[in-house]
């Protein structure tokens, strides 16, 4: 059974609506590979690395703009914060769900899946892909990794730095947007340079 902690210090049982929302991280975590596939796919053979550095852009500036409307409601006190003001930017990413929706909606099959449909489709293509393409899979692995180190501080640093060594939860927040600004434009740089 799910347990939720609560301000008395004691876990609950969790009703199964409120935990649905842990299960959305497993789908998220598909988001951007998916959507780098797909603009692979619509991109030309020597825009590559920049066309799909976009969807690079769009984790670092969906970071950057929910930090920053997170930071007003950061300097409530804590019993306002976890009572009500959480909910605010919550609820304020609404816009974003519709924006995604109604660009998904109008999204066309890329050229390069249409042109796979018409071709023989290996039974195993998983054992295919291992068995031709080890390399590039353990390059994409271990890029993949990289992006631990983005997690790590956008997670754990900033709970650390705020509860752990007292920092201001505000100032912290300012971290992530800065090092979230100064990403979108290493992004694109750095995608330049691979193609």
């Amino acid at each position: 059974m799910p347990w939720r902690p609560s301000t008395d210090g004691r876990e609950h049982p969790a009703a199964p609506g409120p935990t649905t929302p842990r299960h959305q991280g497993r789908s998220a975590s598909g988001e951007p590979a998916s959507a780098i596939s797909v603009s692979l796919e619509h991109a030309s053979d020597h825009r590559r690395g920049v066309t799909t550095s976009w969807t690079l852009q769009g984790t670092q500036f969906g970071t950057l703009l929910a930090t920053g409307v997170f930071i007003p409601f950061a300097t409530l006190p804590q019993e306002q914060l976890l009572s009500w003001g959480w909910r605010v930017p919550f609820w304020l990413s609404a816009v974003v769900v519709v924006t995604a929706y109604i660009i998904r909606r109008k999204l066309e099959e890329p050229p390069a899946f249409r042109e796979a449909n018409e071709t023989v489709v290996h039974k195993t293509p998983l054992a295919a892909t291992f068995r031709h393409h080890k390399t590039a899979v353990l390059r994409i692995a271990a890029a993949a990794m990289i992006n631990t180190v983005s997690m790590v501080f956008t997670v754990w640093s900033i709970s650390y730095a705020t509860n752990g060594i007292g920092r201001d939860r505000a100032t912290m927040l300012w971290v992530t947007v800065v090092t979230n600004f100064v990403a979108l434009f290493a992004i694109p740089l750095a995608a330049m340079v691979s193609d």
